[in-house]
């Protein structure tokens, strides 16, 4: 062998051949899609099929089902409460409205009183640090209508809007 010859080897490569990882990629960009346009009712898949009664009167089934079920809003008077002590004192500016059925909206405007006297307990006993969660007025929600929906004489609420809730 001279000294101007190299010698090289054959090394095995180890790297995926590129058709694979794109085939992969393909793939998982595929399936996302499908699930996607799915999900978003686009492809009918596991829809009713239209019947010409639904074509005679405009509307589908589903547009049949989806009519909001009669409802009524109660208010409750807005509230502004103290937070806290010293310097973390703050003040909660707090409005909401009950979802109701029509026929229950007269029982929960005659225990309002009782509703207050809640709401007033449970917002005063709240303190700086439990607003300062991202969900925090989930939470709150959650709790005020279990509550509301034990004061409401066996009638139950469907919701609580709150449609204000200023900390300063």
């Amino acid at each position: 062998m001279s000294a101007t010859e190299t010698v090289t080897e054959d090394k095995p490569r180890t790297t995926l051949p590129v058709g694979l990882i794109l085939s992969l990629v393909l793939a998982a960009m595929g399936g996302t899609g499908g699930f996607f346009a799915v999900r978003a009712g686009i492809l009918p898949v596991g829809k009713p099929h239209a019947t010409a009664a639904t074509h005679e009167s405009g509307m589908s089934s589903h547009e049949e089902d989806a009519a909001p079920p009669e409802t009524e809003f109660v208010s409750i008077d807005p509230m502004v409460v103290s937070i806290g002590y010293g310097r973390e004192r703050m003040h909660l500016k707090f409005r909401a409205e009950l979802e109701v059925n029509p026929e229950d909206a007269e029982t929960f405007r005659h225990v309002m009183p009782r509703i207050l006297d809640m709401l007033n307990g449970y917002l005063r006993a709240l303190e700086p640090r439990d607003l300062e969660d991202p969900l925090a007025l989930l939470r709150i929600r959650s709790q005020l209508l279990r509550r509301i929906n034990l004061l409401g004489d066996g009638k139950t609420a469907r919701n609580l809007l709150i449609v204000e809730f200023v900390v300063n």
